[in-house]
């Protein structure tokens, strides 16, 4: 009963043509096509418009301006697409809605990879590695099994770290200092030898009176496609007698944020 009502108001609808208007399930049509859903609070699963779907964009023949299909590809560039005279421009697509958007905000393990930084001076680097990750682009961002953030796609990244360590020493003197800087390492290496960048790096001290210190960086990396993420983190001076004795905060989470900015 229900589809022949709606043939019924189709059918009517359709003498409004005369008139230059058309409605579709709307006596009245405000439109050129006017299109009405049956109950606007409670829609059909089958109620819309499908517009042609193809797994091709055609690019040879002419074509009206303003052509719209649908694309139906397996990458990111999946959506709607329109003809403007010349190429076929995007309308509404993943890429838009999310790859050039990306960002990815990865935190970090509360263990140095090596052990704890103690006065011992073999112990004055110490890596951190990345335990998890949260990003609207799950195909571009992982952590690897070493502990990595690994970037799938080349491009331009604003990143954020901080980078938060602490004084887990029972003996506490005030008047002892040790100084620290933490950096992201790109490929195992300083980041700023890759592709020209700057130093992505922090620093700050504490006596070992204090518990906690936190190092913020920022700034811009160009990076290649499956490059690799990590801090490591370097005491450049301690009181020789301090018995500091660091690991990171496991309270406070060392962590990365990284916005993807364009292609290189």
């Amino acid at each position: 009963m229900k589809n022949y009502l709606s043939l019924f108001l189709f059918l009517i609808s359709l003498q409004m043509l005369a008139q230059g208007t058309v409605g579709i399930k709307e006596l009245d049509p405000k439109t050129t096509m006017d299109i009405k859903t049956i109950d606007p609070t409670n829609p059909n699963f089958d109620e819309g418009i499908i517009v042609p779907r193809v797994t091709n964009l055609n690019v040879t023949d002419p074509k009206e301006v303003g052509l719209l299909v649908f694309y139906e590809s397996m990458a990111n560039d999946r959506g709607f697409y329109w003809w403007d005279g010349v190429t076929w421009m995007p309308f509404i697509s993943i890429t838009q809605i999310t790859a050039d958007l990306t960002i990815a905000h990865a935190f970090c393990k509360n263990v140095f990879r090596e052990g704890d930084m103690t006065a011992n001076a073999a112990t004055n680097l110490r890596t951190i590695e990345f335990d998890g990750l949260k990003t609207n682009d799950g195909d571009n961002y992982e952590i690897n099994p070493d502990g990595e953030l690994v970037i799938k796609r080349g491009g331009k990244y604003h990143v954020y770290g901080v980078v938060n360590v602490r004084n887990v020493s029972e003996v506490v003197n005030a008047n002892k200092r040790d100084a620290l800087e933490a950096k992201l390492y790109v490929n195992g290496t300083d980041a700023s030898a890759i592709n020209g960048n700057l130093n992505i790096e922090a620093a700050n001290s504490f006596p070992t009176g204090n518990h906690t210190v936190v190092m913020f960086m920022s700034g811009v990396l160009e990076l290649n496609d499956n490059d690799r993420l990590l801090f490591k983190v370097n005491r450049y001076y301690r009181d020789s007698d301090s018995p500091i004795t660091i690991r990171p905060d496991p309270d406070a989470l060392s962590n990365l944020t990284l916005k993807y900015l364009g292609e290189n």
